[in-house]
């Protein structure tokens, strides 16, 4: 008799239970698409500055979608905004390792390398250089009307010895490509 009043009292209160486990399924699912966001998330707290609080919200997301290139790139831009040029450019690293075929993704590694090896020993500098070159180069040969990766381009040749691949006469080649795609910033970057 008894093992039947709890057995009815289980079947009354099973309705309750489902309700309340559904509840809570529907806040935990609610709650993880909260903390994953999506890369436009991402890229509004970047555009207002939040580089903090982008950081600690991609580290999360990456966490349970560590291929997503995006998230990477995101990641290191706030980083580069940060001045954490190292953990920059391990994000964009990775960021381009997962999708190399984006123009932006090189542009931005070669600027987080091009900072890196300022603050670098004579060494060290010598090699990110390179890198940082090479980065701005893959930029512009996979998106030649990458403007911002052109103008990046070109001040590294400007500035950067001929030893890590600058140069005026290199600079000058670059800014007629340039002109051939937009010609009033070609004419610009002659100025």
């Amino acid at each position: 008799m008894r093992q039947t009043r709890a057995i009815g009292r289980l079947l009354r209160s099973a309705p309750a239970l489902l309700v309340i486990a559904g509840l809570a399924a529907a806040h935990s699912s609610i709650a993880r698409s909260q903390q994953a966001g999506t890369s436009k998330d991402f890229e509004h707290l970047y555009n207002e500055g939040l580089y903090e609080e982008a950081v600690r919200s991609l580290g999360a997301t990456i966490a349970t979608t560590p291929d997503d290139a995006s998230l990477h790139y995101w990641l290191g831009r706030s980083l580069y905004q940060m001045h954490d040029y190292t953990r920059a450019m391990a994000s964009l690293e990775r960021a381009n390792a997962l999708d190399p075929s984006r123009s932006d993704y090189h542009d931005w590694l070669g600027k987080a390398y091009g900072r890196k090896a300022e603050e670098s020993n004579p060494f060290s500098a010598f090699s990110l250089a390179r890198k940082t070159h090479r980065e701005f180069a893959e930029a512009v040969r996979l998106d030649p009307s990458n403007l911002q990766a052109q103008r990046d381009l070109i001040r590294y040749l400007l500035n950067a010895p001929g030893v890590v691949g600058g140069g005026e006469d290199r600079a000058q080649e670059q800014i007629r490509a340039l002109s051939v795609v937009d010609e009033v910033e070609g004419e610009l970057a002659q100025a």
